[in-house]
């Protein structure tokens, strides 16, 4: 595991015609020719000598000594990490050997040149799907609050994560691992660093996994949550991004609409357009209760205004990824799923309660109906349909209290005229 130290790294390339088993690798130091000279040794295998890291397709192939790296097939690349020893500097040569099927070996020397100072990358862009994000632009804290969860319905290939570290006070990227509900952990892969807002070093930590990860609900692993960023907008979860290709296929889910609540006009988080913020104008807020026998990804939620039926009426939509329509804001445990129109709201399972926001047309009155409609899986849908209505307002009790009080004058008059008025309590609920 990272220890703070810088470690030489080599690049191995190996071609193997058919599947063999790798049992060791190690670098020595060594003269021209190869042979070995200096005592300096890393070994795969050998207790007696310091590790040598090896990692494949961004995955660590040995986490300590192992008695062997697996088997291999076709033009293989490798990434070694050696702990420096103080002898990793120019015009040394160091030699590699690559121990294969029943003890065969084969072995090749590089000579160390002058290397120039790294100049730090800014982030990769990846092409692939957003399988999971978690992030905004606003300020950050260090030492998220609550662990990074995610869930997915069906097998993916994951090819790309990364995690934000801004304050990451000159540390070093350390490893990034997802780990399976049941137990099951894929990685930990070493990061590399690239470049955050201002040209802060290493404030991403980015990973290349490329392996394919089974259905189910995962738990994002950063081996420095101290330093991991994370803020309100993240509901205190750490900032990451995953990227990678579905390979399987969810299975069919029936979701069920429970509930859908008209709440009133009382919040602002969206605004007109496909804005998700606050423009200062009360949204109409409704609550639905989804319920979901497995997981299931929500591609999206509209509101309609509608008539008695559910048939859409009066031309009102609010829609979470259709950009024609108003934005439909979507709220989960008091996370703001989207601050514009968006492809997917994300995967959910068992029984889940959203508030949905509309900015105010003007439609939100007493006995007009909405339809809201919630589309998942591979485009199925469920809706139901609400009928606006004022609360019922009941009248406790109504006494008279008597003549020993002066408070109003007469006609429209609001402030004492020297005259008892005549009092009544009056108790409502609503």
């Amino acid at each position: 595991r990272p220890d703070g130290t810088m470690d030489g790294q080599f690049g191995l390339q190996v071609v193997l015609p058919t599947s063999t088993e790798i049992t060791s690798i190690a670098v020595y130091s060594s003269d021209a020719s190869g042979s070995p000279a200096g005592g300096q040794i890393w070994h795969t295998r050998n207790t007696s000598y310091w590790l040598l890291g090896v990692f494949h397709q961004g995955r660590q192939l040995n986490a300590s000594h192992v008695k062997t790296l697996g088997s291999f097939n076709g033009r293989q690349t490798f990434d070694l990490y050696c702990e420096d020893s103080g002898w990793f500097k120019p015009d040394q040569h160091f030699l590699v050997e690559v121990e294969y099927g029943l003890s065969s070996k084969v072995t090749k020397v590089v000579k160390i040149g002058q290397t120039q100072p790294a100049v730090q990358q800014n982030l990769p862009s990846v092409a692939d799907p957003v399988i999971y994000a978690n992030g905004n632009i606003a300020g950050v804290q260090n030492g998220p609050t609550k662990e990074t969860t995610f869930t997915i319905n069906a097998s993916h290939r994951v090819t790309f994560i990364y995690t934000y570290h801004y304050f990451n006070n000159g540390k070093l990227p350390g490893t990034i691992a997802l780990r399976h509900s049941d137990g099951t952990v894929y990685g930990p892969w070493q990061a590399e660093g690239a470049l955050g807002q201002g040209g802060v070093k290493n404030a991403y930590w980015f990973v290349r996994p490329n392996v394919e990860i089974k259905a189910g609900t995962y738990t994002v692993v950063d081996s420095d949550k101290a330093t991991w960023s994370h803020n309100s907008g993240s509901a205190g979860a750490g900032f990451v991004e995953i990227k990678g290709v579905k390979t399987g296929t969810a299975p069919v889910v029936q979701v069920a609409v429970e509930s859908f609540t008209w709440k009133g006009k009382a919040a602002d988080k969206v605004g007109q357009g496909g804005s998700g913020s606050p423009n200062g104008t009360p949204d109409g807020q409704f609550e639905i209760q989804i319920s979901l026998p497995s997981a299931a990804e929500i591609t999206s939620i509209a509101v309609y205004s509608s008539d008695a039926k559910g048939s859409p009426a009066g031309g009102q939509i609010w829609h979470t990824r259709n950009t024609s329509y108003w934005l439909l804001g979507v709220f989960h445990q008091g996370r703001q799923l989207n601050n514009t129109h968006v492809k997917t709201l994300g995967t959910f399972n068992g029984r889940q309660t959203f508030d949905l926001y509309c900015e105010d047309s003007g439609w939100f009155k007493p006995d007009q109906h909405f339809l809201v409609e919630v589309e998942y899986g591979s485009g199925s849908k469920v809706t139901k349909v609400v009928k606006l209505t004022d609360p019922k307002a009941t009248i406790e009790s109504f006494t008279w209290t008597g003549k020993t009080t002066d408070k109003v004058g007469q006609g429209g008059n609001g402030r004492p005229d020297g005259t008892m008025d005549g009092q009544f309590g009056l108790q409502v609920v609503l």
